[in-house]
């Protein structure tokens, strides 16, 4: 077991990849639950090899639950994965905080879906700070997630009615995506676009109409 376990973990959880890609969610359910039993017990020898991977099962098994509107199994899976990367952060920022900033935007994004707007926005503001720490030292590497979180947290705003601050947060987005598209339009410029019709939309709903057709 202590050669192998680890491997056949890796073995669980690509099939239950290939489970979740094609939909057999009962399949992948099960296939998940496996993985993560053998890493939860090789967690408790040495903590420090496995726990990584332990919480990518969890993330992995939250995005299931997600995906099949099983919202608070999602949660405490989101909760347990960032657990550990909090942890780990303490110990090794620079491997672990890209990881920790990603898990906050995905329970941000299962908030947002259940109406926690006020927990949504303290997870998306949280990867935003990480972020933007991560852009000083290596802004190709980490403006196009930035922007995500600008994008996400700007629609959050929008869907509570708090229009500045929506605003502010699509205008920060598209300063970053418009500077990504100079370099490298084929990825970037539909998410350009969409950037845009966000905003648009946000201004022909408060009534600057002026504004949301230049958008547009």
């Amino acid at each position: 077991p202590k050669a192998y376990e680890q491997d056949l973990a890796i073995s669980y959880d690509n099939l239950a990849n290939l489970y979740d890609e094609i939909q057999h969610h009962d399949e992948s359910e099960k296939i998940h639950k496996a993985a993560i039993e053998i890493r939860e017990r090789l967690v408790k020898d040495n903590p420090k090899e496995y726990e990584p991977d332990l919480a990518k099962s969890y993330t992995n098994f939250a995005t299931l639950y997600y995906t099949i509107q099983r919202f608070d199994e999602s949660e405490k899976m989101y909760k347990a994965a960032i657990e550990i990367q909090e942890r780990l952060v303490k110990d090794n920022p620079k491997a672990y905080e890209p990881d920790l900033a990603s898990s906050y935007n995905n329970l941000a994004n299962l908030y947002d879906e259940i109406q926690r707007f006020d927990e949504s926005e303290k997870m998306y503001k949280a990867a935003i700070e990480i972020q933007e720490r991560l852009v000083k030292e290596n802004p190709k590497a980490y403006e196009p997630d930035l922007a995500m979180s600008y994008n996400n947290l700007a629609c959050l705003y929008n869907e509570i009615q708090r229009f500045d601050e929506s605003e502010k947060m699509y205008k920060a987005a598209i300063e970053i995506r418009e500077r990504l598209v100079k370099d490298n339009p084929k990825v970037y410029e539909h998410r350009l676009a969409m950037s845009y019709t966000n905003l648009a939309l946000l201004y022909y709903n408060i009534q600057r109409y002026d504004e949301s057709e230049k958008m547009y």
